[in-house]
């Protein structure tokens, strides 16, 4: 009996060290690429073509989202995952931002891709909604396949403090 609660005790205790170090390995290996800003942040665009969006980052590597149309009417909210930052899109070329959101959004009983992308204003040109407020970020919304979008929507946007 004493010899099995000591070979239980050595594989216990080699066993420890060991599944502590694949523990830590695995937690490494499972840091996302890319994360978006522990910051909310808030952007859209006004007037006419007026909308916004609410991103929360929930978790390394995710975000929630809530997408609004003129008066505050929800028109989707849910999760995106963090993404490389860039958008290459037929109208507008090449894009590079700081933060790149993916998922898919459901709207009107159809699901579709979405991509966000979040990018600083340059600081001699910074973003202008349309009634010419000016902001620290510039933030794109597509809704569908990048290279034919059903909606592209441009606007700027502020992180909180």
């Amino acid at each position: 009996m004493r010899i099995v609660t000591l070979l239980l005790a050595a594989i216990l205790g080699w066993a420890v060290p060991g599944h502590a170090e694949q523990t830590d390995a695995a937690a490494a290996s499972a840091k996302p690429k890319f994360d978006f800003s522990a910051q909310p942040f808030d952007g859209g665009n006004v007037g006419k073509l007026s909308w916004n969006i609410q991103l929360q980052r929930t978790v390394p590597g995710a975000a929630e989202f809530h997408l609004t149309k003129p008066r505050g009417v929800l028109l989707a909210a849910g999760g995106l995952t963090s993404t490389v930052p860039v958008l290459d899109l037929p109208v507008l070329g090449v894009l590079k931002g700081r933060y790149g959101l993916a998922g898919t959004i459901t709207v009107g009983m159809q699901t579709r891709p979405m991509s966000v992308l979040i990018a600083p204003s340059k600081p001699d040109e910074p973003c202008q909604d349309a009634k010419k407020n000016t902001y620290a970020n510039a933030v794109i919304v597509v809704i569908g396949d990048v290279k034919n979008p059903t909606h592209l929507l441009m606007g700027c946007g502020e992180f909180e403090d």
